[in-house]
């Protein structure tokens, strides 16, 4: 692609550089793409390229809209046609996306658009193949830059002691004195006015960034019977309303309520404190005095059947409960005291089935049956769908009082086919009759503009009590007046009102976590480094960050996952809490300088989030796609952290804003090791890090040698050359643009194969391979087929050969355009991929890697492998090489723009994205050489070094 630019009229022209179709391919998938230089890939039309331009807006103010004129096209080949067709293409122009990007504070605009269009006249495609772009400067609305979220200078948690305590229900719940002298607070002379209690409540964090959300934490007003003054004593107690991390939220065009599981966590956190002041208390709140114009003796009431049992596919988010095979008929019974039998529930259902076939689950509700019906998969495809979904809302009528019991029969059409229960979620009516000890009730056909209800409890006694808890943070306890076996209120409908009616017999007991220290996160200053770590890791987090410090003269600031949870999710696990954490320094930043610039995600993470397999081992939670089904459209990111502007957030869509790297370390003594070798990476002599004892082999390469001028290219062989192609693209252009780099090449296809038992193989790869890391180099570029044990499918790079590595002192860097080679997020820790193999090597394999976790296609691979190659060997504005974090974050931003490309948030960086790779400092220059050379004849070449 070639553009030139007439500045006096802001207008580029483009000249599209088309090739032949090449081949894209994954595992056992392959198909022809078609491509034109500098073209990008999408995630709607596979095979179809999109013309992509970006430009940075020279006017903070301003953003460019972009038309095109003077267009050329040409009518496409027969075999372009044919992709066009199987693609589905129809546009019969070009349809432009204008779009607004924000990168580091800097606007960008962008414009995408498949360079095709149907020429109805000619009853053929067209190809476009020059044309002039257009751009306009238009003002940006008012405040589109600013960001939206306010931050306190300081932590409620600054200062007085804290307590931590967890509930796992939505309800009233109870502390007495006995459970506070179990919590650790200090009972003498504790007065009644100073117990607090703080906490956001349940629900996980919002992921869009443009969603407000509570900043620290706020106070909850709670109850103490009696005085408002004086000690706490033993007979007194504390009473408060705490929701469960599940969350039930009103769908006002469904008309129901739907559940939302927690991702993360299992318990929601509050935090006790005793000495900070004079607390917030639930007051009352009266009877309106206004007539009512609507009376509810009814509530609608839900409930939930949701086990998460298993991962389909080891990705996503997304686990599914029971399993319908040898067992393909189950009943499920809810039970709900006073049911209205004559007004109408709802039931909805998501499954999930594998089957060759079409096939379905019938579900029955009483008199009532429903078929919910499933596509077929193909099984053959491995990098398609696993399984497919179906959710279906039906309505029924109740027919028992007191309970729901619901059938559900897998109907299989396939011989092994088989099917898994995600929900079963009930929406019922009842009676607004009381059933203690303590019950909610809301109803939502009183709702309605200037409505005030009355509501009516039967079976209702003197001792009943109502808390309006519709808004949490401020519960009041309702006025009401008792006629007889009934309990009375009024108040206003005009929304959605939740309350609580108890006896107050037994309330709910909140589980005791324990002193929580002093901290203060919102009162940090920024740092150019983040290391974000589990408690049980911090010694070495802090040793690498003094390091660091001294070494890089770069500031760095240590926090543990524990500290970011209490301050910004209510101590709740939730990777959006660390994404707002960063989100925070990005959001008072001034100036560009004052931005954060890398993050570092000190521990593993697995897919589990929720220790659901009790595996344990995840110290950093990830973030999984929101498909949980299709190998090829599921991912694992840690991109979700840096996605840092107001707009970006949703299922990790967005351009990156800070460099990212994880350590994916389990143990101390693993983290010991990581460390150790970012340490010894950095220094001139081999055994400096060691102890005077330790053991040099006699091999051993120097840490400064000529390995840091290497940069090795690895092609696989098959796929119609098409890992051939691009590493010559790729080591072509490092020896045009970059020359002073030694560019060595391993492809597959220049040995011998041999056929073995296991099957065909590359002996002489793997011994080649093995020798070129053992000598070291600064970069080795691989292309191909890979996954959880190794590279290629001949197996040219294996568990064995790692281990044979002796490279301490002298690590490459790897670049994998694989599948899978290091995903990290396996819940057992006995699963340790050839990658994360190599990042914890501690006498050798890598100091980092640039590599997968999932599938990945060859396309967008090389369009992402092109651009980090350039930058990991170009400069900056100060003439210095870009650090890791920053190669990574340009990289993935120049291959993808605005595009939802899920395909390389496959791609993460194992390492310190602080670092910087280990280029030569100097030059040689050679003033001359002797031009005629005879054999065995000795050669003196003169030169110098410079930098």
């Amino acid at each position: 692609m070639q553009l030139s630019i007439a500045q006096s009229r802001q207008v580029e022209n483009v000249l599209l550089e088309w090739a032949s179709a090449n081949f894209n391919e994954t595992q056992d998938s392959t198909f022809k793409k078609l491509t034109f230089e500098g073209a990008v890939y999408g995630d709607s039309l596979d095979a179809i390229p999109v013309f992509l331009h970006r430009a940075k807006s020279s006017d903070p103010g301003f953003v460019n809209q972009f038309q095109v004129s003077n267009t050329r096209f040409e009518r496409v080949q027969p075999q372009e046609r044919q992709l066009l067709i199987d693609a589905g293409f129809s546009q019969t122009q070009l349809q432009l996306s204008n779009q607004k990007e924000i990168n580091r504070r800097e606007l960008y605009s962008v414009v995408t658009f498949y360079p095709f269009r149907f020429n109805a006249a000619l009853n053929d495609f067209e190809k476009l193949v020059s044309f002039d772009l257009i751009s306009t400067q238009v003002p940006l609305p008012k405040n589109a830059l600013s960001a939206m979220h306010q931050y306190p200078v300081a932590s409620v948690l600054a200062t007085g002691t804290w307590f931590r305590i967890c509930v796992t229900e939505t309800g009233i719940h109870q502390l007495t004195f006995a459970d506070l002298t179990e919590l650790g607070v200090n009972t003498q002379g504790l007065q009644r006015e100073n117990i607090r209690i703080f906490g956001n409540g349940g629900g996980m964090l919002p992921e869009a960034n443009n969603v407000s959300r509570i900043t620290d934490l706020k106070e909850n007003p709670i109850f103490i019977p009696g005085a408002q003054t004086g000690a706490f004593t033993s007979t007194d107690v504390v009473l408060f309303y705490g929701e469960s991390p599940m969350q039930w939220n009103f769908n006002a065009n469904t008309k129901a309520f739907e559940h939302q599981v927690h991702l993360y966590a299992t318990e929601s956190c509050y935090f006790l404190t005793i000495d900070n002041g004079t607390g917030k208390r639930i007051t009352q709140q009266p009877n309106l005095s206004a007539p009512a114009n609507q009376t509810a003796t009814t509530f609608h009431d839900y409930a939930v059947h949701h086990r998460d049992m298993v991962n389909l596919i080891n990705s996503g988010r997304e686990w599914y409960g029971e399993l319908f095979d040898v067992t393909l008929s189950r009943n499920f019974v809810f039970r709900f005291d006073d049911l209205v039998l004559n007004q109408p529930g709802r039931i909805r259902s998501n499954v999930a089935a594998r089957s060759s076939n079409m096939s379905s689950f019938a579900i029955t509700v009483g008199s009532a049956r429903f078929n919910q019906s499933i596509s077929q998969i193909f099984p053959a495809h491995v990098t398609g769908a696993f399984a497919n979904p179906s959710e279906v809302a039906m309505p029924f009528n109740p027919t028992d009082g007191n309970q729901v019991e619901v059938n559900l029969t897998y109907n299989r059409t396939a011989s092994g086919a088989q099917g898994w229960l995600n929900f079963l979620e009930v929406n019922v009516v009842r009676q607004l009759r009381f059933r203690g000890p303590q019950m909610g009730f809301r109803n939502t056909a009183v709702i309605g503009a200037g409505n005030i209800t009355q509501f009516v409890i039967s079976h209702a006694n003197a001792g009943l009590t109502v808390w309006d808890v519709t808004d949490r943070f401020n519960v009041r306890v309702q006025e009401t007046l008792l006629e007889g076996s009934e309990l009375r209120f009024r108040q206003s409908t005009n929304q959605l009102r939740n309350f609580i009616v108890f006896d107050g017999s037994t309330f709910l007991r909140p589980i005791r976590r324990g002193r929580v220290p002093n901290q203060n996160l919102h009162g940090m200053r920024v740092a150019d480094l983040f290391i974000v770590v589990h408690e049980t890791l911090k010694p070495e987090a802090k040793r690498l960050a003094e390091f660091r410090s001294q070494n890089d003269n770069l500031s760095v600031a240590v926090v543990t996952t524990t500290q970011i949870y209490n301050e910004f999710s209510s101590g709740m696990p939730d990777p959006a809490a660390i994404r707002n954490f960063m989100k925070m320094f990005y959001d008072r930043a001034t100036t560009t300088a004052e931005l954060p610039r890398y993050l570092l995600l000190f521990g593993n993470g697995t897919l589990d989030n929720r220790d659901i397999l009790r595996f344990g081992g995840n110290l950093i939670p990830t973030f999984q796609s929101q498909n949980s089904l299709q190998f090829d459209r599921t991912f694992m990111t840690d991109d979700f952290f840096g996605l840092l502007d107001d707009s970006e957030g949703i299922n990790a869509d967005g351009t990156l804003d800070i460099g990212i790297g994880r350590f994916p370390v389990r143990t101390i003594s693993e983290a010991r090791d990581v460390v150790n070798k970012k340490i010894r990476y950095q220094q001139r002599s081999p055994a400096s890090i060691n102890s005077p004892n330790t053991f040099v082999p006699s091999n051993l390469v120097e840490t400064f040698a000529d390995w840091r001028n290497r940069v090795l290219f690895v092609a696989d062989d098959q796929d119609f050359n098409r890992h051939f192609i691009d590493s010559e693209v790729l080591a072509n252009r490092m020896e045009n643009i970059f020359p002073n780099f030694n560019v060595q090449k391993l492809y597959l296809d220049a040995f011998q194969q041999v056929t073995m038992p296991g099957g065909a193989r590359f002996p002489e790869v793997n011994i080649a391979l093995n020798r070129a890391i053992n000598q070291g180099a600064l970069l080795i570029n691989y292309i191909g087929h890979g996954g959880f044990a190794g590279l290629a499918h001949e197996r040219i790079l294996t568990f064995t050969d790692i281990a044979s590595w002796n490279n301490m002192h002298n690590l490459p860097v790897f670049m994998t355009a694989t599948c899978e080679f290091s995903s990290f997020d396996h819940p057992n820790p006995s699963d340790v991929t050839a990658g994360v193999r190599i990042f914890l090597k501690p006498t050798g394999g890598a100091i980092a890697l640039f590599t997968t976790t999932r599938l990945a296609w060859s396309g967008p691979n090389m369009v992402l492998n092109r651009n980090f190659m350039d930058v990991a060997f170009e400069r900056n504005s100060q003439g210095e090489n870009f650090r890791l974090g920053d190669i990574i974050r340009h990289a993935k931003v120049r291959s993808s723009g605005q595009l939802e490309n899920w395909r390389i948030r496959n791609f993460v960086l194992l390492g310190d994205p602080s670092m910087l790779m280990a280029y030569p400092r100097n030059q040689v220059r050679v003033e001359s050489i002797t031009d005629t050379i005879r054999a065995f004849q000795n050669v003196t070449v003169s030169g110098y070094i410079t930098d």
